[in-house]
């Protein structure tokens, strides 16, 4: 196990610390020096196996708990919330580092965090729990992509929610029509998360990435099509921020490239595939 806090103990070296285990498991002196340096090696703190743990960065102390824990080849790893005391950045450096260990050794991690990214980009399946019970369980493409219920879907990502009423339902998709104080506009909606009737509300998510977002209109008869305008814009760079009301409950926030001159109060044509969609009854 790799503690949350560590739990690296100063009065001893990197070396000692790392290589205790083997000496609780009463290893030869020769099998723990061999093994000791083994997982010095995997963290790359070889160098520093004589250095007194009491003078270890953060990184470096997460890098010390994780050798311990694999310097006698577990089947096993759990980790529990091993990058929360690190920054940002020592945060992704040993998430990836983590990863080609993890990979390299072949074994079976179960990592526990609050953190989307390190749990999508590390697992091979995730465990979404709320309030003790399970929501959801699967790979992260999965769960990101086809989420079951709201909690998956509002926690994994960013979603952005229409809502509605429907029209018809049909063996192609579910038509709704969108509420809201300009044109209302028509969905045409993939059934997938939910079972409605003609007259039902409805929410429809989508990811922000998947949305195309255009000055003008492009026929595509197998797109969602949503006029909207921008009431706030922000440059940050390399895109831009923006507000866009959609005549739905709140104006949606999204980012946009730099290939057209956007301004405030600008018309704007917002387009999704109905398969990159998904129907849910609405919530209030």
């Amino acid at each position: 196990m790799v503690f949350q806090s560590y739990a690296i103990w100063p009065q001893m070296t990197i070396f000692e610390n790392i290589a205790y285990p083997l000496h609780v498991r009463k290893m030869g002196k020769a099998d723990i020096k061999k093994e000791a340096t083994r997982a010095l090696e995997l963290v790359g703190l070889a160098k520093y196996a004589d250095r007194s743990s009491g003078s270890l960065s953060g990184g470096q102390q997460q890098r010390v708990a994780f050798a311990r824990a694999i310097v006698y080849h577990p089947d096993l790893l759990l980790l529990d919330e091993p990058f929360s005391n690190l920054d940002a950045r020592l945060r992704e450096q040993m998430r990836k580092e983590v990863k080609l260990i993890q990979e390299r050794l072949e074994l079976s991690v179960l990592f526990v965090t609050h953190d989307q990214s390190e749990a999508l980009s590390l697992s091979d399946r995730i465990v979404v729990l709320s309030e003790g019970q399970i929501e959801q369980i699967g790979a992260p493409m999965e769960l990101y992509d086809k989420p079951e219920t709201t909690f998956v879907r509002d926690f994994l990502g960013t979603t952005v929610l229409f809502s509605g009423v429907v029209t018809e339902v049909g063996t192609k998709g579910t038509v709704g029509h969108m509420q809201g104080k300009l044109e209302q506009k028509l969905y045409s909606l993939h059934p997938l998360s939910a079972k409605l009737e003609k007259g039902d509300r409805f929410q429809l998510s989508v990811r922000p990435e998947q949305i195309t977002i255009l000055p003008h209109k492009e026929d595509n008869p197998n797109d969602n099509v949503i006029v909207g305008t921008i009431v706030s814009l922000f440059f940050t760079g390399s895109q831009f921020e923006v507000e866009i009301d959609c005549s739905d409950n709140k104006p949606i926030v999204l980012t946009i490239p730099r290939t057209f001159d956007w301004f405030k109060g600008q018309f704007v044509y917002l387009s999704f595939s109905k398969e990159g969609s998904r129907l849910w009854p609405h919530q209030d």
